[in-house]
């Protein structure tokens, strides 16, 4: 599914611009679907809120063989957001994914997300494996509370095509010295995407960050 351009000026909704997904098998009775999707608010005017994506992993007949759902806080009017998972279709080979999103409501445009750049992969031992990092800015005039948000990122080969994603909470709250970003301030962003897709074939990364709680003016 594919949106109509920026100049869309009717209610909000939200499109899957893009989608894309790899599968690696492991051994005779399981394997691991990686997929990415681009979703973009069509709207001028007004943020898309409770933003629920659907997509479904089929196979060669249309039977769903696994789904995943992904509730996001909001995209922004005239905004885009990338929603990047996982799932476990057993040794069932996936033909294709059907996307979807729907928006709970509508509000005047307001909504801000925190601001991510430097979106980039780093190897690990071997080249084998890979983390996904990048630089976390707070837009808000109240601190961030590190454990709130969730984070996905979605990989990009060298023509443009999305060949996975993953989700998890974007800060290493381990290994954090802090555990908020104050406004303006930044902070890493890191992801382990896991073993499905090869460094190699990545050839850039985009990372949208979930606040799940918009902190007050």
């Amino acid at each position: 599914m594919s949106g109509t351009g920026s100049g869309y000026a009717g209610p909000p909704q939200v499109v899957v611009r893009q989608s894309g997904w790899s599968q690696t098998f492991l051994g005779h009775f399981a394997s691991d679907c990686s997929y990415g999707l681009v979703l973009s608010n069509r709207s001028k005017t007004l943020d898309a809120m409770r933003v629920t994506t659907r997509v479904d992993f089929l196979s060669t007949t249309g039977a769903v063989l696994d789904f995943e759902t992904n509730r996001i806080t909001g995209i922004p009017a005239n905004g885009m957001f990338v929603v990047g998972g996982i799932c476990e279709p057993r040794a069932n080979r996936v033909a294709r994914i059907r996307a979807t999103a729907t928006v709970g409501k509508t509000q005047p445009r307001a909504l801000v997300l925190p601001v991510v750049t430097d979106a980039h992969i780093a190897t690990l031992s071997g080249a084998t494996l890979f983390t996904v990092v990048g630089t976390l800015t707070n837009p808000y005039p109240q601190s961030i509370d590190t454990h709130d948000p969730i984070g996905y990122a979605v990989m990009f080969s060298s023509s443009g095509k999305i060949i996975g994603g993953g989700e998890s909470p974007p800060f290493d709250v381990l290994n954090y010295p802090y555990q908020t970003v104050p406004p303006g301030g930044s902070a890493p962003l890191i992801f382990y995407p896991g073993p499905m897709i090869s460094p190699a074939s990545i050839a850039s990364v985009r990372i949208a960050v979930d606040p799940r709680y918009v902190p007050s003016k």
